[in-house]
C-alpha cells in the first residue's frame, strides 16, 4: 500500500544526488561531493531490512552509517531488497 509522500529539507544533503532507486515501499539514493565523499541514504518501509537501519522504518532519508567510509558508484532496489555497488 502506498503512503503519503514525505517532504524533507534539501539542506539535509551534503552533495548532489547521483543515483536513485525505489522498491515497492522504500527508496535509496547515493550522493557525492566534489571532494569525492559518497553517502547512501534510504527511507520507507523496512520490513525485510532493506533500509540498513536495524529494522527501523523511516519517513525521512537517513544515511546508512555502516556504509559511510566506503565509496560507491550505484544503488539499485528490488521489491524488498537494496543493492549498493562499489
Amino acid at each position: 500500500m502506498l503512503g503519503t509522500p514525505a517532504a524533507f529539507p534539501m539542506e539535509l544533503f551534503i552533495g548532489n544526488v547521483q543515483e536513485l532507486s525505489s522498491g515497492d515501499s522504500h527508496s535509496v539514493f547515493l550522493t557525492g561531493t566534489a571532494g569525492g565523499e559518497h553517502r547512501v541514504y534510504s527511507f520507507g518501509q523496512n520490513n525485510y531490512g532493506q533500509l540498513g537501519h536495524n529494522g527501523l522504518d523511516t519517513k525521512s532519508p537517513r544515511s546508512i552509517r555502516q556504509l559511510k567510509d566506503i565509496s560507491f558508484s550505484q544503488v539499485a532496489c528490488g521489491a524488498y531488497h537494496t543493492l549498493v555497488y562499489q
